[in-house]
């Protein structure tokens, strides 16, 4: 496998079951521009390409391929048990899309859309554990 920016965004989009349609949506771009960064016909500029490392749970360098030799495989947060976990592929194309806009949100915007789901447990400094 080619380790191109193209080629890397393709696959950790496809490892996490997410179409392009909800990849540009999360990030704020049209499709057919989401599409052509995949296809290498242009490039996501900074702030795309920091959205998209968060969404898709890789570390910018390994996203931009500073670290060719890695290819990690996108991963969610561990779980406290193996019975917690939900196979993303078994979501919902609404329950998708969701999370991948609450993904991309701020540490002070998602705290916010929490308590806006009267879930009020969580603090700024509890987002990223």
């Amino acid at each position: 496998m080619k380790n191109s920016l193209s080629e890397r965004l393709k696959f950790y989009r496809k490892s996490l079951g997410l179409t392009q349609e909800q990849v540009a949506s999360a990030i704020g771009v049209n499709r057919s521009t989401y599409t052509y960064y995949e296809k290498g016909s242009s490039s996501p500029n900074l702030a795309s390409l920091m959205q998209l490392s968060s969404l898709f749970g890789v570390e910018y360098s390994d996203l931009i391929g500073e670290n060719d030799n890695v290819l990690r495989v996108a991963q969610s947060d561990p779980f406290e048990s193996v019975e917690d976990m939900i196979p993303f592929n078994t979501l919902t194309k609404m329950e998708k899309d969701l999370l991948c806009r609450f993904r991309v949100l701020s540490d002070a915007q998602k705290i916010e859309m929490l308590k806006n789901m009267g879930i009020e447990k969580y603090q700024t400094e509890d987002v990223d554990e």
